[in-house]
Parts: C-alpha cells; structure tokens; sequence
C-alpha cells in the first residue's frame, strides 16, 4: 500500500465521520398550535421543537410579534463547543386569545457562537391555522336562525 492511499483511507476514516457531526441538523422539525382548532375564547400556545446535531447549546430569548392576521415567533439560541451528539429542544410560547380569522404564523431560528455579537437565521417553519368562533355561539346563531324561519312560516300560514 502505498502512502497516498494510506494517508486518504487515515482522513477519510477518522475525519469524515467528525464532519457529519457539524452542522445543525433539522433545526426545526415540528411546529403546533395547541388546542389544535382553537376558539376565540381559547388560549393558544405555539409549541416548537427541533435537534440541533452538534455542539452545546442552549435557548436564549424568543420575541412574538402579532399583526393582523400573521404571528411570527423568532426563537434564539448559542451555542459553543461541547459533545458531538444530538441534541433535542423544544419551546411553548403563550399567545393568548386571538380574533376569528386564518391566521399565517412563521417561526424562525437565529443562532449564534458564544461570545459573538449577532445571530444568524438558520431556518424557519412557516405553517396556518384558523381561529373559530365558540362552538356555542356558533349553536346560538344557528338557534336563532331556526327560530325565525319557524316564526315566519307561522305568519305566512295565518
């Protein structure tokens, strides 16, 4: 065997395996909104999740902006050498009630070196959910609406 070849089977061998290790993996694998058809009355929580593939990190803030109809929610994280294994994460944020409408939500992740000034967008999840008004209101409506077309046969039939 000559040198060359030894010297590529060493770096593919002990280099190429440490090289699938960098990286960030699918920084954001799922993103739900709980409950899952939420009412005008409810709650809603953006639950996220995702795996970084290398390194330490760790959560750092997370900013919700809501306009009109579209929600963003910007999630930041560092990160610093560590152990190269997977790591998974998750984050719930507290939106609140919301107005009836279909709503665009986006979440993005920014990343950044510890110790580093800015933060840098690695990916995002764009996805869309509706805001339905109470199912009893709903009932209410159509009660209603019952009761006047009832009403205004017993009219027509006088």
């Amino acid at each position: 065997m000559n040198t060359k070849r030894f010297v590529l089977l060493f770096v593919v061998i002990i280099f190429a395996p440490q090289k699938v290790c960098f990286g960030f993996g699918e920084p954001i694998t799922d993103v739900q909104i709980s409950p899952e058809q939420p009412s005008i009355f409810d709650i809603i929580t953006i639950e996220s999740q995702g795996e970084f593939s290398s390194w330490t990190n760790w959560y750092d803030s997370s900013v919700l902006t809501v306009n009109e109809l579209s929600i963003q929610l910007d999630l930041y994280f560092s990160g610093g050498s560590g152990p190269q294994v997977p790591q998974a994460w998750s984050h719930n944020e507290v939106v609140g009630s919301l107005p009836q409408g279909n709503y665009n939500l986006l979440v993005q992740m920014y990343w950044k070196v510890s110790g580093a000034e800015e933060y840098g967008l690695i990916d995002d999840y764009l996805t869309d959910f509706e805001v339905v008004p109470e199912p009893s209101t709903i009932a209410f409506l159509a009660l209603g609406g019952l009761i006047t077309k009832i009403k205004k046969r017993k009219e027509n039939w006088l």
